[in-house]
This record gives C-alpha cells, structure tokens and sequence, in this order.
C-alpha cells in the first residue's frame, strides 16, 4: 500500500476523488474558475456545465444586442422622414378630393356620355381622351396640375366608365371621333388642344385632322386673307 501511495497515478487519483467529495458536500467545486463575460463581468464556473474551463460567455448575446440596436437607431433615425412624407401625401390625398372634377353629361347618336370638368373656364379648353379599357379619372393626376393652365375636360368614351354602352352598334374609331366632336360642339370648347392616350391619341389624332380640315373648308376667302400673314393663294376661290 505504501508503493500505491507513492505513485503519481494513485495519487492523481485520491485528488480526483477528494474534488468529487467536496462537490458533493458543498454543491460548488474546490476550485472555482472564472467565467469571462463579453461586458468584462465574471461569474462562478459552478453556473456552467463546463467546471473548471473558462467560458466566454456573452459574446453571442452581445452581438445580436448590438445588432438590435443597431436597426433601432437606423429606425430611429429615418421615423422622422418617413412620418413628413406619410403627412405629405394625405396633404397631397386632401388637395385632390377637395380640388376634384365636377361631373356631367352630354348625348351623341342618343347614348349618354359622361365627362369630368376641372373647371378654369376662362383657360385654353384641353379635352383628355382615355385608352382602352380605361376611363376619364385615370387622367387625375396629370389633369390636376394642366388645369392651372388650361380648361381641362375628361370625356368617359362610349362603353368606358360611367358613360353608356352602345347595344347592337360598334365602337369604332370614327365613333369615338364624333362623340369628341359634339362634346366639344355642345360647351363651345373649339378649338381645343387634344391628349391622348394609346386609342384615345388615334381619335385624338384623327378629330384634330377633321377638325383642321373642317375649319379650313369653312373659312371664307375675305377670312382666309384678313388672317395674318396669309397670302393670296392660300385662300379658298
């Protein structure tokens, strides 16, 4: 037994043991290590699995706070420019229900059409034609800021929106032309500068051919040369 005393494994050994009783006993190891914190806190080993080892606690938990951090100060940050510019477009939202068009209604071929007004009636008349498959408030945006400028109208094209389908008939270009043409006739808004959108530029394009054309032919030749700058020859015999 003395020859098992005296060896370094045995003695090794009765350490261990000794440790395991003092755990035992006292719930906490014989030697207590130190646990580093991310922050520079330290703790007792005996709040980890892993006794006697140092454990760098913290780090992890440290990172993700600062990355929470880090989006609420950018959140913090940019609140300001994303409440003026919620504030900016319900001012915009309130601008344009209060300064809406006016509607109204005309017949042409005994259907009836529907059109917008943006009011400014001392203005240059600008009728706005729609496209297919649209109607006359798809030009809200644009004929709010022309109205500054120009007496702004908005017809519903026969079939489109609020104004009336044309049963057993057709939706012809040429339709569309005539129905501009007494819109335009009936509010004595001639001549007029025309917009249009896809279809609504061809019978924008069209009306504006007809209506020069139309206009010429019915000039008379004392008219035709009173003009300014007109000559001899460019009036009618």
């Amino acid at each position: 037994m003395a020859w098992a005393d005296s060896s370094p494994k045995v003695r090794t050994l009765q350490e261990r043991q000794s440790g395991q009783q003092s755990r035992d006993t006292h719930g906490v190891p014989a030697t207590t290590a130190r646990d580093t914190l991310g922050n520079g806190d330290t703790r007792n080993s005996g709040d980890s699995h892993h006794h006697g080892t140092v454990v760098n606690r913290g780090s992890h938990a440290g990172q993700r706070g600062d990355t929470h951090e880090t989006e609420a100060s950018a959140f913090a940050r940019a609140a300001p420019a994303l409440r003026a510019l919620c504030e900016q477009c319900a001012r915009y939202n309130r601008r344009m229900i209060e300064s809406g068009p006016t509607s109204h209604v005309y017949f042409s071929q005994r259907l009836r059409l529907h059109h917008v007004d943006r009011g400014n009636e001392e203005a240059p008349p600008m009728p706005l034609v729609h496209g297919g498959r649209d109607h006359c408030r798809n030009w809200d945006w644009v004929a709010r800021d022309l109205s500054r400028d120009y007496h702004v109208i908005a017809p519903d094209l026969r079939g489109h929106g609020d104004s009336q389908w044309m049963i057993g008939g057709s939706y012809n270009t040429v339709d569309h032309v005539y129905d501009i043409a007494q819109l335009l006739y009936q509010k004595k808004m001639t001549p007029a500068t025309v917009i249009g959108h896809s279809p609504g530029a061809s019978v924008s394009l069209l009306h504006a051919g007809l209506s020069t054309v139309g206009e010429f032919l019915a000039e008379s030749p004392s008219a035709a040369s009173a003009r300014p700058g007109a000559s001899q020859e460019g009036s009618l015999a």
